[in-house]
């Protein structure tokens, strides 16, 4: 145990006398820090996303441009069938579908619950889930004002699909 207390203060003094070991002990971790703390973010802003609407209905273009005004998401698509969407998640211009079957005003009308299908890419696990609960939130203030009494369900139920690869 001496000879590694030993080996220790040895490496120390020698560090200690040599400027150019010391800056470069103290200072690389400071500069890594620096240059990391701007660089890495896992904020998310204007990601893309695109919609397909089968019930053309005012309730679900309210929503899409609720989702559009958020800060976390961009429109860019409106897509004609679920294929399409495919396409633009396997070109990375997507990365975000929001779907409206076709019953979708007329569930909300009835009073029973209306769905809508959030699909992610999921080749990044957490930027996917985290749009999708960018969306959710975005979708669950929308429909604050369409909700009947608490005891009820919420009128827009959503369903969340994940992409991977």
């Amino acid at each position: 145990m001496l000879q590694i207390f030993t080996f220790a203060r040895k490496e120390f003094q020698h560090i200690g006398r040599d400027w150019r070991s010391l800056s470069f002990l103290v200072g690389m971790p400071i500069v890594q820090m620096i240059i990391f703390g701007f660089a890495l973010s896992n904020e998310i802003r204007e990601a893309p996303f695109a919609v397909l609407n089968h019930s053309g209905s005012t309730h679900a273009a309210a929503i899409v441009r609720q989702l559009d005004a958020s800060p976390y998401l961009s429109f860019v698509h409106q897509l004609q069938d679920a294929e399409a969407a495919r396409h633009h998640f396997r070109r990375n211009e997507i990365q975000l579908a929001v779907i409206f079957p076709a019953d979708f005003e007329q569930a909300l009308l009835r009073g029973e619950t209306a769905r809508v299908q959030l699909m992610a890419d999921a080749s990044d696990p957490n930027l996917g889930s985290s749009l999708t609960n960018y969306a959710t939130a975005i979708i669950d203030d929308y429909q604050q004002p369409l909700q009947a009494p608490a005891s009820l369900p919420f009128p827009v139920g959503i369903e969340t699909r994940m992409l991977y690869n």
